[in-house]
């Protein structure tokens, strides 16, 4: 009887399924093209945070872990997913003045992941959103999803289709 190979990934020992890989470690070569990828290796979150605290350059400080789909810095703390942002604003200038304030960016770059502390400050909701506009980062006009065509309204067509 032959012996079950065993993932080609060194340390692992699982089971080698397809291509000499693990389960896991295939499902990331699927993923990222690596099997070694989509991975945060112990420590490096709060090495980074730690870092970034710290951080005293003008460039944008970009977040090196999972973003959400708008491009925002995530993690996980006490069991709840949070903007990186948030966390580094909170540890450079303290808590936010009201629970309506947010973590906004200088730079207008927080979508792009940036985390630098000395572009963050607290604003207001209203503040951001005003902020977003004047960067034209906005979804207005054309670019809202919920905007119909005057023409299409004015025959009750809600959608704009004929």
């Amino acid at each position: 009887m032959a012996s079950p190979r065993i993932c080609s990934i060194e340390g692992c020992g699982k089971a080698a399924l397809t291509r000499g890989l693990c389960h896991a470690h295939y499902t990331r070569w699927q993923r990222h093209g690596d099997p070694l990828a989509g991975r945060t290796r112990a420590g490096a979150l709060r090495h980074f945070l730690s870092k970034a605290v710290g951080y005293t350059g003008d460039d944008c400080l970009k977040w090196p872990f999972t973003c959400d789909r708008g491009g925002y810095g995530r993690l996980r703390v006490e069991g709840r997913v949070v903007t990186a942002s948030r966390v580094i604003c909170e540890e450079v200038h303290g808590p936010p003045p009201s629970p309506k304030h947010e973590a906004a960016h200088f730079c207008g770059k927080g979508h792009l992941g940036c985390v630098n502390p000395r572009h963050l400050f607290e604003g207001t909701h209203a503040q951001n959103m005003d902020d977003m506009k004047v960067r034209g980062r906005a979804a207005t006009g054309l670019r809202n999803a919920r905007y119909t065509h005057p023409e299409s309204t004015a025959r009750g067509d809600r959608n704009g289709s004929r």
